[in-house]
Formats: structure tokens, sequence, C-alpha cells
């Protein structure tokens, strides 16, 4: 399978983010500069802080340099595994910050976030959001729904 160049990457996850902008004027302006501000290069002490996505003759990398110069790093071997990474962090942003504009204060705030991430995993692809939906039921097997939290809060 062929790995694409940094610049071939940029271009393809470029096209997967224009499928979410419309989601985009759903929440702070800050919140949407944030998670689609990804850089595509290698040159991580030139990124300080931010995320950032590259690849080399083998791997994908999808990287994050935080504020006191921790990086933390993971390595792809195929571009599905990478853009669900990137697209599971991107949608989850957008998806919780839509449920804080949206949600009944004596709810579970995921009851909107979840649906609505899957919703715009959706539109990067199918594989994407039936993915994350079990990914999703695996969180709630071990952390269900309690909207008691939020009528005592």
């Amino acid at each position: 399978m062929k790995i694409l160049s940094t610049n071939e990457l940029k271009i393809y996850i470029d096209g997967l983010f224009d499928k979410l902008r419309p989601f985009a004027n759903e929440v702070e302006k800050y919140i949407v500069y944030d998670i689609f501000n990804i850089q595509f290069t290698a040159e991580i002490d030139k990124l300080w802080p931010g995320m950032f996505c590259y690849s080399d003759d083998y791997h994908y990398y999808y990287c994050d340099v935080g504020d006191r110069g921790k990086v933390t790093s993971e390595k792809f071997d195929n571009l599905i595994d990478l853009t669900y990474a990137v697209f599971r962090f991107q949608t989850h942003g957008l998806a919780f910050a839509y449920a804080h504009k949206n949600s009944d204060k004596f709810k579970d705030i995921r009851r909107i976030a979840f649906p609505r991430q899957v919703e715009l995993m959706r539109l990067i692809g199918e594989e994407y959001a039936q993915k994350l939906e079990k990914q999703i039921a695996e969180i709630l097997k071990e952390s269900p729904y309690n909207d008691e939290l939020y009528i005592q809060a």
C-alpha cells in the first residue's frame, strides 16, 4: 500500500475537513480554530505547541506538542487508521461544543454529544461512524449515562 507524502496527506485531510466545516458555525470560533489547525510537517521544533501530521516512506504520524514541550505521537500503518484518529478528536470537540450549547442541564451531556459525534463521523465515512459507535458502546458499558449527577449539581 502506497504511503502518501506529507503534502498529499495535507490535501487529503483538508478535503475531509471540508465535510465538517458547515458544522463549525454551530460552535465558538476559537474551538474551530483549535481543532481545524493541524500542521503538516515533521519539523516538530517549529510547532510548539500544536498538533501535526506527517508521513515517511513507511508510516503516518499524528502528534501533539503540548504547551510545555511534551510530545505525544501515534504511528499508523494505514490512512484509514490515521484519519480515524484525527477525526475522532476533531469531531469530539465539535460534538461536545454543540452539546454544551444545546443540552438539558438535567441530563448527561453525552446523550447529545455522542450521537452528534457519530453523525459528524458519518460525513467522513460510514466505516468511521461504525467504528466510533463501537467505541461509544464500550465507553457506555464502563460508564453508563448518569443523569443523576446533573440533577444534584
